[in-house]
């Protein structure tokens, strides 16, 4: 009887002995990750590592949350303001996209207590949200907030580097003086100006499409009025700039799969989606590695509403 509790009880330590090693393994990757220490060039990007979040929520950063409320509720950050990107955009359909005009944006941005000297830095879910802290720091830079940076990884990185209480970072990222690249006059283009680019026989930009492959091809899940996709546009779903972790892939990666889709790294790329949320995500990434960008922020919900023989739309694969 002895001998069987004695069986038992190790059978039950090593049973948790080896989750205590897995977690434990866990908890080294998420520390040993290089992303969550990289060195962003803040001057230029609009992304920041969780380290230099964290280090910079101590020189007294705004911390803005752009998650789902499932996702707030779970793992609460209690410092943070909630943003919505619905707030600050057009609220009737089929402009829901669209920013709000100036004056309304710049009331609205003004009762979350910022100004354009500040930095903010803003929180999302990379793997299971829609991109909405990309949409919000789009948003933020369009209305001239140029030290406003998405957490590359996401929430859950910047808790864990918080915990750590790192501050490596905290010299590096005191003083940011933004770059004359981080202050174009507009990240926006509209729909008749995107119409008129591909309507061109050599055309200035490239037309990139971040939705999911079926919406590519002509499926409308997401409320369009019309399935298929901008003529001349190459297909990429947004979320394969990020990796298994949530945190945006090397540039180097990033060329390679835009190469890959034979899309020139000389021209400028228009991104859109379906209310340009997913596509202000892509367009963050590309102008944090320097890759010229702008987003439709109509998108799709605009497109499809108007005329279908000015504005078309292609079906099936390029």
């Amino acid at each position: 009887m002895a001998r069987q509790v004695f069986t038992l009880l190790l059978k039950s330590y090593g049973i948790l002995g080896f989750l205590f090693c897995v977690m434990l393994a866990l908890s080294d990757h998420l520390r040993s990750h290089p992303s969550a220490d990289k060195k962003w060039d803040l001057a230029a990007s609009w992304i920041i590592s969780p380290g230099q979040a964290v280090a910079l929520t101590q020189t007294g950063a705004f911390l803005l949350d752009a998650r789902s409320l499932d996702d707030r509720f779970l793992k609460s950050i209690p410092t943070a303001k909630i943003v919505n990107w619905e707030d600050y955009s057009v609220p009737n359909s089929p402009l829901k996209g669209r920013l709000l005009p100036k004056d309304q944006l710049a009331k609205k941005l003004d009762e979350l207590g910022i100004k354009h000297q500040d930095k903010i830095i803003v929180v999302g879910d990379p793997l299971d949200g829609w991109g909405e802290e990309g949409r919000i720091v789009w948003t933020l830079r369009s209305a001239g907030f140029h030290r406003s940076y998405l957490v590359d990884g996401g929430a859950d990185k910047f808790l864990e580097k918080q915990r750590q209480g790192s501050s490596a970072l905290l010299n590096e990222v005191s003083r940011i003086e933004p770059s004359q690249v981080a202050k174009e006059s507009t990240y926006d283009i509209t729909a008749e100006n995107l119409l008129a680019q591909i309507s061109r026989q050599q055309i200035e930009s490239s037309v990139l499409d971040v939705r999911e492959e079926r919406e590519f091809l002509g499926s409308t899940p997401y409320g369009e009025s019309r399935g298929g996709h901008i003529p001349r546009a190459k297909w990429i779903y947004y979320k394969d700039f990020i990796d298994s972790e949530g945190y945006v892939k090397s540039r180097e990666k990033i060329l390679e799969i835009l190469v890959s889709k034979k899309i020139p790294l000389d021209k400028p790329i228009i991104s859109y989606c379906t209310g340009g949320i997913r596509s202000a995500f892509t367009t963050s990434v590309f102008i944090s590695y320097g890759i010229k960008a702008k987003n439709y922020s109509g998108s799709m919900w605009e497109w499809t509403s108007m005329d279908a023989n000015s504005f078309p739309l292609k079906k099936g694969p390029e």
